[in-house]
């Protein structure tokens, strides 16, 4: 079942009770939902829940392709001319998703992390198949409750085991203070895998962070001030979005 279109593309999806990208209104600089490569810029990205499914692209062709994101870590493979052969690289997602959630939640350290990695590598081995014959690309999505709207920082198009050290920086930072998680953020934002011309000079990168400072210490404060009363899990799923 076609769950929705946006501009040539429409999204079929499968498995597990799929849920549809959020249609808030964009943040500057965000992310294209249509392709995170063509148009990454200044970390940030659409505001969007767990994303899987077949994505099908309507040009001159009709073209499919495997779309799947958990622990922060967004997959998606390459333009296939087949539908069956988009579902079979869905399977194959999905089979990494649940081979990384078998111990249990993904927390923020590098050896959960790493877990993302390493069913990963051993899914597709079992498969006789392996990232570069997938065409299988990831990157980073995290994504920020303030006190006003969500907010999802997206990194560039990266190599797998270059996205879960962000992932765990991240985790690990906003554990501490919004000046911490800023300060991997600025990182970021000067990352060189940011495409035309988009990545930031760390003064350029500074000033763009400014304007989250106060709704976010707002929010920091808020997490750290009800922590006793509301236990540490409660009051970081209400900042955090995993």
């Amino acid at each position: 079942e076609f769950t929705g279109s946006q501009g040539s593309h429409k999204r079929l999806c499968l498995m597990d009770n799929p849920q549809r990208p959020s249609d808030k209104a964009r943040i500057h600089g965000c992310a294209s939902e249509k392709d995170p490569s063509l148009n990454q810029a200044n970390g940030i990205g659409k505001t969007m829940g767990v994303s899987r499914g077949i994505e099908v692209v309507n040009k001159e062709h009709r073209l499919y392709r495997a779309r799947l994101t958990f622990g922060q870590v967004s997959f998606y493979t390459r333009l296939v001319p087949l539908l069956d052969q988009a579902v079979e690289h869905h399977i194959l997602l999905v089979q990494i998703r649940q081979r990384a959630l078998e111990a249990g939640p993904l927390e923020a350290s590098a050896k959960d992390s790493r877990r993302i990695v390493s069913a990963c590598e051993s899914v597709l081995a079992e498969a006789g198949t392996s990232m570069v014959e997938m065409g299988l690309r990831v990157h980073l999505r995290v994504s920020v409750l303030g006190s006003r709207r969500q907010v999802t920082i997206s990194s560039p198009i990266i190599t797998i085991e270059e996205v879960v050290r962000w992932r765990s920086r991240f985790l690990e930072s906003k554990q501490v203070s919004w000046q911490a998680f800023r300060a991997v953020w600025l990182d970021l934002l000067q990352h060189p895998g940011f495409l035309r011309g988009k990545k930031r000079s760390e003064a350029e990168a500074d000033n763009f962070l400014s304007q989250y400072d106060e709704n976010m210490s707002a929010s920091w404060e808020h997490v750290r001030s009800v922590r006793s009363g509301a236990g540490p899990e409660r009051s970081q799923k209400r900042l955090f979005r995993r």
